[in-house]
């Protein structure tokens, strides 16, 4: 009799039990859950697109003095005023210049003025060739006329493992021949008269030669045919943005543009 009476209560609980688990209400005290999903059989799925993160607009400078113009402009004052910073300061006349032999030779600070005064000139000159281009470039009105000024300013050759690259500067009348190879950077600059427009006479010849022998060391050489002139260049990382250089540089011929000397120069400096 006791032993039915415990049964009878064991059911009754274990009924009561079920009925709360099952019941809708306890599934809707459950925000996880829905007591009735037959709406769902008329609702319309909608597939999730993500947006895309607007990208960040180009700063005004970056648009006009971009990676590649950059570059060509350093390169072009390199050329111009001394490949590294200690030739810079080695070749600029400053006020114990009035005290050197080679003053006369070097030029003076006006004559230095004005070489950077044309410096700027080019470089503004270069920028509206290179603004124009551009513009031509994507301007289907006017690109043809961009296609033929590239064939005619451009040439690129490939053989094997090695390409010739050669391009003509309306801004600077300069030639650029790079033979592009696996092991050494070499390039061939022709210069010519910046104020006369379309190519003439070269009036000097630039041959560079740079190697990378190991990650923080490289050798470079640097010949200026007409003058007669071949630099050795040593170039060493010493890390944190910091690098020396120990250049040496001594005449071939006896006539020359520029004075007659063999130089040794050593120098560090920090890129920023």
């Amino acid at each position: 009799m006791f032993g039915a009476a415990m049964l009878s209560v064991r059911l009754f609980v274990v009924a009561g039990l079920l009925f709360s688990v099952w019941s809708p209400r306890a599934w809707a005290r459950n925000e996880d859950y829905v007591s009735d999903v037959r709406a769902e059989r008329l609702q319309k799925e909608r597939d999730l697109v993500w947006a895309q993160r607007p990208e960040a607009e180009t700063e005004l400078r970056h648009r006009i003095f971009n990676e590649e113009l950059s570059r060509e402009f350093r390169d072009r004052y390199e050329q111009k005023f001394g490949r590294t910073e200690i030739e810079r300061v080695f070749q600029a006349p400053n006020r114990l210049s009035y005290y050197n032999d080679a003053y006369g030779v070097r030029g003076t600070p006006q004559e230095l003025g004005d070489e950077r005064r044309r410096f700027g000139e080019f470089m503004i000159r270069r920028l509206t060739e290179w603004h124009v281009e551009n513009y031509a470039k994507n301007d289907p009105k006017v690109r043809p006329v961009w296609e033929a000024k590239e064939k005619i300013s451009k040439l690129k050759v490939e053989v094997a493992s090695f390409r010739f690259d050669a391009q003509y500067s309306i801004a600077g009348n300069t030639l650029d021949m790079k033979l592009v190879n696996p092991w050494v950077e070499s390039k061939v600059t022709l210069l010519m008269n910046p104020d006369q427009f379309g190519p003439g006479p070269v009036n000097e010849t630039l041959v560079s030669v740079f190697r990378s022998i190991t990650p923080k060391y490289a050798l470079e050489s640097r010949w200026r045919v007409s003058d007669g002139i071949l630099a050795l260049i040593q170039h060493r990382s010493l890390g944190r943005g910091w690098g020396g250089s120990l250049t040496t540089s001594f005449a071939l011929q006896d006539g020359g543009t520029s004075p007659r000397e063999t130089l040794w120069l050593a120098g560090v400096g920090r890129a920023f």
